[in-house]
């Protein structure tokens, strides 16, 4: 998102004809009726007739590759409607790559009230390809681990209960920050959902992250997916 200033991106993994998402995160989740549109984009199999995947098969094993996508342009009456247009999605690149002999997917998308990508933020994104799709495969690994442990992250509530448990030294508003995290919120969408300003919510983050110990979202991650006991918390 810092990268291109994108208002949404999820991250997908290619698998054997499949799709799944590993990651996701936006600037303001309201306006989904509950259920955002990349859920819909995979459960319901509408990205099977994507264009901006169709190009995945050209870039295994070699660079990564950037598709850049016009909702209004799209043939699929549902896909267009339906996922896009719906949501007001005006733009979307999509970077394709491999990482530890998977296939992935990163989706960034603009809305009409943002405006296109500029050409810098295209620039940017071609240029941090290699490293992105690095990190992404890294990423999915520590999603996978969670995927194991049986752990959800789709729900605020169960991610906050199971914080509750495993971190009781943060206080309420520090873990409602903390499960925004997981759950994959930007800071600024943490903040609309709290009603808080974003230097409140970083705030918030530092004084968690320092109680537990801990520096990363990785970290708060490897920490909710752990044995259950109470981590070593510091002082104030």
């Amino acid at each position: 998102g810092e990268i291109t200033q994108s208002d949404h991106f999820a991250i997908f993994q290619l698998s054997a004809g499949n799709l799944r998402l590993v990651d996701r995160a936006c600037i303001d989740s309201r306006g989904y009726d509950g259920r955002p549109p990349f859920f819909r984009y995979v459960d319901e199999q509408h990205w099977r007739r994507d264009p901006s995947l169709q190009a995945a098969s050209a870039c295994r094993d070699s660079q990564p590759l950037l598709v850049r996508l016009e909702p209004h342009e799209i043939s699929d009456p549902t896909l267009r409607e339906d996922i896009y247009l719906r949501h007001n999605v005006c733009d979307r690149m999509v970077l394709l790559g491999t990482g530890g002999g998977d296939m992935f997917a990163l989706s960034v998308i603009r809305s009409d009230g943002r405006g296109r990508f500029s050409d810098g933020a295209v620039r940017r994104l071609v240029a941090e390809a290699e490293l992105l799709v690095a990190i992404i495969a890294r990423h999915s690994g520590l999603m996978r681990q969670a995927d194991h442990a049986s752990v959800s992250l789709d729900s605020l509530a169960d991610i906050e209960d199971r914080l509750a448990l495993l971190c009781v030294a943060l206080s309420p508003r520090e873990r409602q920050v903390c499960a925004r995290i997981l759950y994959g919120m930007s800071v600024e969408g943490i903040g609309l959902d709290l009603s808080i300003v974003a230097e409140t919510v970083n705030t918030y983050r530092k004084r968690a992250f320092h109680r537990l110990g801990i520096a990363t979202r990785h970290e708060l991650l490897r920490l909710f997916l752990g044995d259950g006991r109470t981590p070593a918390v510091r002082s104030t």
